[in-house]
């Protein structure tokens, strides 16, 4: 799954569901990779108003990045 998204601070995501893996392209041109994250997670991110506020809630603290 791959998005573009409408946010301050995410640029674009990609997600393979295969291995939970989400790659978060953000809007600094930083690239973060976070293991184990669950669709349902990803799915939230792509349907939240505020992808960033999502993200920072949801995301950050919350999974293993590479």
């Amino acid at each position: 799954m791959q998005r573009d998204l409408n946010s301050k601070l995410i640029e674009s995501f990609v997600y393979d569901e295969e291995d939970q893996l989400l790659r978060l392209h953000l809007t600094s041109g930083q690239i973060r990779v976070y293991r184990d994250v669950p669709k349902d997670i990803v799915e939230g991110l792509a349907r939240s108003l505020s992808p960033g506020s999502f993200y920072i809630e949801n995301i950050r603290h919350k999974f293993s990045a590479e």
